[in-house]
């Protein structure tokens, strides 16, 4: 289930007495329990009718008494278990495994009173009873990495309500720039909203511009190493330097830089074979699981190789790496001098 199976439970009153929120996105779990508090809470009631228990400290006993509590002027009474690690694997150290099967047997017939809420991390244990029982009884909630729709809307939402207007154009350098849609990048809707605060901040009037973005969110490391390697393709070697001059100021370790350089040739590698097959954008986007606007670029970029050149590269790549992991030379060294190479 995503937000939006949340936000349309929450409407209709679907929510069942037991759930959990977890998943990728803790930035949307925050949100849905705040909107759990203000969808079945009256303001005035709120110090009676919420009760917030640290997941990792408490014990089922104090749980269970919480759910017991009538609300007072509210819907219901909430009951928040926060960073319930236990769904997750973890033990605690006070619950046992019999106070466990207190929990479970609860679970079973929960207080329609009462709304008992457990958030945990993106991962919890699907083998363990708990789960079970709140798949079986309850609502699970999994707020995972949101789509390229979903995430320009959320992010029009967000400066919207700091008073911004951001256009289509502008919106989608942030996002370009930011990483978010990218396979494997970690970067999360908290760092996403960070930088729009940034963005925010440094804009003078109400609309943003391309050079508020710039002025305010220093791009995503997947991104800088795309546009280095544009700057490589293009034989701009001075840009190329300077920004590799940038990264390395900024505490980037020349491990992490030449696996991200690695990935990125392994990608155009991939880009062009597909290509000199006869493979358009829309096949090449579902083989390797891409999205549009990177395959895109991807095939831009590529398109000033032949596949044979790139699998030059990659040898180069390869070698340097070897060598700094044997010592053979300076890290920082060798991929000056690898850039050189290209």
């Amino acid at each position: 289930m995503d937000f939006r199976t949340f936000y349309n439970q929450l409407k209709e009153d679907g929510i069942r007495p037991s759930c959990l929120l977890y998943g990728r996105e803790q930035f949307l779990v925050e949100w849905a329990k705040n909107s759990i508090i203000s969808a079945y809470t009256d303001q005035a009631s709120l110090p009676f009718d919420v009760t917030r228990l640290d997941g990792a400290q408490t014990g089922v006993e104090q749980i269970l008494e919480s759910c017991e509590t009538l609300p007072f002027f509210s819907k219901r009474h909430i009951v928040l278990v926060e960073d319930f690690r236990l769904l997750e694997g973890e033990k605690n150290k006070n619950i046992q495994p019999q106070d466990e099967a207190l929990l479970y047997s609860y679970l079973q017939n929960p207080a329609r009173t009462t709304l008992l809420v457990f958030t945990c991390g993106e991962k919890p244990d699907k083998r363990r009873r708990l789960f079970k029982a709140l798949q079986k009884n309850g609502s699970l909630f999994e707020f995972g990495k949101l789509s390229a729709r979903d995430l320009r809307q959320w992010a029009a939402k967000r400066f919207h309500s700091y008073g911004k207007q951001i256009g289509e154009k502008e919106l989608s350098y942030l996002i370009e720039m930011s990483g978010y849609l990218e396979k494997e990048s970690a970067y999360t809707l908290y760092h996403f909203d960070q930088d729009i605060s940034k963005v925010v901040l440094h804009g003078q009037g109400k609309t943003v511009s391309k050079e508020d973005v710039d002025t305010a969110v220093h791009a995503n490391i997947s991104a800088n190493v795309f546009q280095l390697a544009d700057y490589v393709s293009r034989g701009e070697k001075k840009q190329a330097f300077a920004l590799l001059s940038d990264l390395f100021m900024n505490g980037e370790s020349e491990f992490g830089l030449l696996a991200l350089l690695c990935r990125q040739y392994e990608s155009l590698y991939q880009v062009r074979l597909l290509w000199e097959k006869g493979a358009g954008e829309a096949e090449i986007a579902s083989h390797l699981e891409m999205k549009g606007f990177l395959v895109e670029k991807h095939m831009k970029l590529a398109g000033r190789y032949t596949s044979q050149g790139l699998s030059q590269i990659l040898e180069k790549l390869y070698r340097t790496d070897r060598d700094i992991k044997n010592g053979d030379i300076n890290g920082k060294m060798a991929i000056e001098l690898l850039i050189a190479t290209l």
